[in-house]
C-alpha cells in the first residue's frame, strides 16, 4: 500500500510511526507499533455510542455501535475524512510531532461516462431547481445530502443529478425498494431493462464484479446503473472486516476499499440514509472517489450523540438549506382508557421498557378488549376515511404485528364487506398497500418511502418514541392535486406512563409542522 499514492508532504524518518491515507471520504491509519495502536484506539473511544439499557429493574450504560472501524490484527484504523482535523489536534495534544509519520493522498478515481437523460415530460419544480444544482456541482465536496419532506421528489431530483454528471452510478437501498427504484429510473429517464441491474446476494455481486473485469479486458459494458441491496454491500463489508486482503481468494477481484473505483462509479446515491445509519457510516470509512447523494427527509434524532455522526458525516457547510415544511397533515391525538389498567401487560419479560409488541399481544390475548380496541379503530376509520368527502380516497393503519394487522384485517372485512380490505407486510403482495381501500400495515413495511396513491387517511396504533419513525409516518400523506384535508390520528392510552410521554414529545416535534393539532378522547374504556 502507498505505491499509488502521492506523497502530501515529506518526512525525514526511515521508519514512521504510522503511515496515513487520506482517501475522499475517510482517512486510513496503517501501523504496526503498539504506541500508535494505543494512540488510534484512545482516538476511538469518542466514537462509540453509549447507550441505556435495562438490567434488573434500572437502566446501565452500555457500549453499542461503533463510528470508526478497524481490522483484526489492528494494522488498519479507519475514521471519516470529517475527523481529519480532529485527529490532528488529538495527535499534537498527544506529543506526536508531524515529522515521525507519513501522509499519503490517494488519486481520484476515473468514471465510466454513461449517457443520462431525464424525459421530457418531466421537468422539475421551480423549488426543485436548486436542489439539482447544489447536486450537480463538481466542487469536490463528496458528499450532498437532501432533506427535503416526503413528496417533495427527492428520486426526481436525483435523476437530475444523474443527467448532470453523465457518469456510472450506483444506488444502494434497502431491499424492500430495489424495485421501486428500478421501475422510476424507466418510467421517467431513457433507460431500458438492460441498462439496470439489481444486486442482491453475494452471487450476483461476484457476477457483477466478473463482468467488469470482462469489460477491462475489451468485453461488454456492465449497466449504466447498479442498484444494490444495502445488506447485500454490508455482509461483504463484514467478511472483508473481519478477513480482510484474503477475501480475493474467495473470487473477490477487488475489495470494498476500491469498489466503486474498479465498477468505473462516479455517483452514488444512498436512499433513507437514516435507516440503518451506522451501516451507511461504515461505508464512508471504505468509501473512496465518487460523489455521494444521500436522501432523508428525517436526518434527526433526540440522541445527541446521534447528531454529533450526522453532522461528521453531513457537516453544515456540506448542506443546502432545506426549503420551509409544507403544512398540510391534520394530527389528532386520540386518547383513551383502558377497563382493567392494573391487568395490562407491556414489557416485554424481563424488561422495563414500554413494548408495543407485548401490548397487542395482550390485546389478541383478551377477547373484551381486543374488541373494544377493534371497535375505536373502526369509529376513526369511519370518521377520517369513509365520511370523507373525496370520491378517491385510501386509509392505512398502522399496527406492530404483523398477526395483529391480519387479525384486524379479517375483523374489518366483516364489517366493511363492500371494501377492498388488505395486509401488507414481509410476503404479502405491493398490491395490497397500493390497491386497498383499507391497509393494515407496520411501520417497517410501509412507513418509509411508500408513497401511496388517494391516501387521506393514516391511523397510528402503535405508540412510537422515535422521531424519525413519526416523522415518516406522518410522511405517508401527501398534500393531494385538489388539496382535501389529510388525517393522521395517533392513539394515546392515558394509562401508560410511555404513551403519554411520547404525545408530550409528538406536540414539540409537529409544532411547525402540522397544519392543525389537537386532541379527542374516547368515550368508552377498552
Amino acid at each position: 500500500m502507498g505505491e499509488d499514492y502521492e506523497l502530501e508532504r515529506a518526512v525525514f524518518q526511515m521508519n514512521p510511526l504510522f503511515t496515513v491515507y487520506l482517501r475522499s471520504h475517510h482517512f486510513l491509519v496503517r501501523t504496526t507499533e503498539v504506541r500508535a495502536k494505543v494512540l488510534c484506539r484512545e482516538f476511538c473511544r469518542r466514537f462509540i455510542h453509549e447507550k441505556l439499557a435495562p438490567s434488573q429493574g434500572t437502566l446501565i450504560k452500555v457500549k453499542g455501535d461503533t463510528f470508526a472501524a478497524a481490522d483484526l490484527p489492528r494494522v488498519h484504523w479507519r475514521f471519516h475524512i470529517n475527523v481529519w482535523q480532529e485527529f490532528l489536534d488529538y495527535l499534537k495534544g498527544q506529543g506526536i510531532n508531524e515529522s515521525i509519520y507519513q501522509i499519503f493522498r490517494e488519486p481520484d478515481t476515473t468514471p465510466v461516462v454513461e449517457e443520462f437523460q431525464v424525459k421530457q415530460a418531466y421537468t422539475p419544480r421551480d423549488y426543485q431547481v436548486p436542489y439539482i444544482a447544489y447536486l450537480s456541482k463538481k466542487d469536490g465536496t463528496p458528499s450532498r445530502l437532501i432533506g427535503l419532506q416526503p413528496g417533495d421528489g427527492k428520486g426526481i431530483i436525483s435523476m437530475f443529478a444523474m443527467q448532470a454528471h453523465q457518469s456510472r452510478t450506483l444506488i444502494s437501498v434497502l431491499p424492500m425498494y430495489m424495485g421501486k427504484w428500478k421501475d422510476e429510473l424507466i418510467e421517467k429517464m431513457h433507460l431500458t431493462e438492460q441498462d439496470i441491474c439489481l444486486i442482491s446476494g453475494e452471487g450476483k455481486l461476484l457476477k457483477l464484479l466478473a463482468a467488469r473485469e470482462q469489460e477491462l479486458q475489451g468485453g461488454p459494458r456492465i449497466p449504466k446503473v447498479i442498484i444494490i441491496s444495502n445488506r447485500t454491500w454490508g455482509l461483504w463489508l463484514d467478511l472483508y472486516m473481519k478477513e480482510g486482503e484474503a477475501i480475493r481468494q474467495k473470487g473477490y477481484p477487488c475489495t470494498p476499499d476500491n469498489f466503486l473505483g474498479y465498477l468505473g462509479v462516479g455517483l452514488k446515491i444512498v436512499d433513507e440514509v437514516h435507516q440503518h445509519f451506522h451501516s451507511h457510516f461504515l461505508t464512508d470509512l471504505h468509501t473512496h472517489g465518487p460523489i455521494c447523494i444521500n436522501l432523508s427527509a428525517t436526518l434527526i434524532s433526540k440522541d445527541k450523540f446521534l447528531m454529533r455522526m450526522y453532522e461528521v458525516m453531513f457537516p453544515v457547510d456540506w448542506r443546502i438549506a432545506n426549503r420551509e415544511i409544507s403544512k398540510y397533515v391534520n394530527l389528532l391525538a386520540l386518547h383513551y382508557r383502558m377497563a382493567r389498567p392494573d391487568q395490562v401487560r407491556y414489557n416485554e419479560r424481563g424488561s422495563s421498557m414500554y413494548s408495543h409488541n407485548a401490548f397487542e399481544e395482550y390485546l389478541m390475548k383478551n377477547k373484551k378488549a381486543l374488541g373494544n380496541y377493534v371497535r375505536m379503530i373502526k369509529e376513526w376509520v369511519d370518521k377520517t376515511y369513509v365520511n370523507h368527502p373525496r370520491p378517491k380516497k385510501r386509509c392505512i393503519v398502522f399496527v406492530r404485528r404483523v398477526d395483529f394487522a391480519e387479525l384486524c384485517s379479517a375483523k374489518f372485512k366483516e364489517l366493511y364487506p363492500e371494501l377492498n380490505i388488505g395486509v401488507f407486510a414481509a410476503d404479502y403482495p405491493i398490491e395490497n398497500l397500493m390497491g386497498s381501500d383499507t391497509c393494515f400495515t407496520t411501520l417497517g413495511s410501509a412507513g418509509t418511502a411508500r408513497d401511496i396513491p388517494d391516501l387521506v387517511a393514516v391511523i397510528m396504533t402503535q405508540a412510537v418514541g422515535s422521531w424519525q419513525s413519526n416523522i415518516q409516518a406522518v410522511g405517508r400523506l401527501r398534500r393531494l392535486a385538489d388539496n382535501p384535508d389529510v388525517n393522521f390520528v395517533y392513539f394515546v392510552c392515558d394509562d401508560i406512563p410511555a404513551h403519554l410521554a411520547y404525545h408530550k414529545e409528538k406536540r414539540l416535534l409537529f409544532a411547525d409542522r402540522a397544519k392543525a393539532h389537537w386532541d379527542e378522547y374516547h368515550s368508552e374504556p377498552i
